[in-house]
């Protein structure tokens, strides 16, 4: 919606009641901020799969969350400002606040699978990846997972892991989220 629409609409008539320029403003904000995908993924450049993961996720990932399907990529990796004191509460309040997560284990690094239970835990829609290969330590084969390549075209790799988040982005969650106590 352009902008002089979004200041038509926000703006306070008389004849207009305050739910429903609540709900006018709240759908503005929604607009301008992007929904959070959270990215839990290999970090250490001095792992063997490093390389690949991270081109895989300059060349396929960032683009097809950002670009295409609109979401903002949220990734604690220690180089950026922190909110809190501890690295650990950054990236659990930032994963407890996403809207979805991108978790890929490859490197099969144990934070990685911390990260990916709290995700499932919490429900969140989740796109489990891993470079084709990787060897899962214990069975989530019943958890649809993309195994990406490192060969192919760019627009192939892009292509396939859009048909994957077409796959499963509705999918429910492992357990329902409902309250403890009824």
């Amino acid at each position: 919606m352009p902008p002089h629409s979004w200041l038509n609409r926000i703006e306070m008539p008389a004849r207009k009641g305050v739910a429903d320029g609540l709900q006018d403003l709240m759908a503005l904000l929604e607009e301008l901020i992007p929904s959070k995908a959270f990215v839990v993924r290999l970090l250490d450049p001095k792992h063997s799969d490093y390389n690949d993961v991270q081109n895989f996720f300059d060349t396929v990932v960032q683009p097809v969350i950002e670009n295409e399907l609109g979401y903002k990529m949220m990734l604690v990796d220690g180089t950026q400002a922190y909110e809190y004191a501890r690295i650990d509460q950054e990236i659990f309040t930032k994963l407890h606040r996403s809207s979805v997560v991108i978790a890929d284990i490859t490197g099969l690094r144990p934070n990685c699978f911390l990260e990916l239970g709290y995700a499932m835990g919490r429900g969140l829609p989740t796109m489990v990846l891993a470079k084709d290969g990787t060897e899962h330590p214990f069975d989530i084969h019943s958890f649809s997972a993309h195994h990406w390549k490192t060969t192919g075209g760019i627009e192939e790799r892009r292509r396939e892991f859009l048909i994957h988040w077409a796959a499963i982005k509705s999918r429910p969650p492992l357990v329902p989220t409902e309250p403890l106590i009824p």
